[in-house]
């Protein structure tokens, strides 16, 4: 699959699709790697956010981080706290958020992914 250049310069993209496997990532995001953490469940809570937040903010400068979130729902609590890291993004950290139905996400975070 070919991402186009916009999807690749953002720094959060939401993707609608039912797992991991059928969202159609690039090969770089399909599996776990030392630059790529993958957080798979059925539901997503302020914990997970928080652990996020944390390995976010303990790169190295010049070191690229994706973190790759696939769930079939969010804690609001959660998703509010994903919203503050999508807004002020440690530097080189990308977000990919993979939900089967965009109606799980607020509005608030879902107006500040690329879709």
């Amino acid at each position: 699959m070919v991402v186009p250049p916009h999807v690749m310069e953002a720094h959060a993209v939401l993707y609608i699709a039912p797992s991991i496997n059928e969202a159609g990532l690039d090969t770089l995001h399909q599996n776990p790697s030392a630059d790529v953490r993958h957080f798979v469940g059925d539901r997503c809570g302020i914990s997970t956010v928080h652990e996020i937040v944390a390995a976010a903010s303990r790169r190295g400068f010049g070191t690229s981080y994706t973190f790759v979130l696939a769930f079939q729902s969010m804690t609001h609590e959660a998703q509010n706290a994903l919203l503050k890291l999508t807004e002020e993004p440690p530097a080189h950290t990308r977000i990919i958020l993979i939900v089967p139905s965009e109606h799980l996400i607020l509005p608030t975070l879902r107006s500040r992914l690329l879709r």
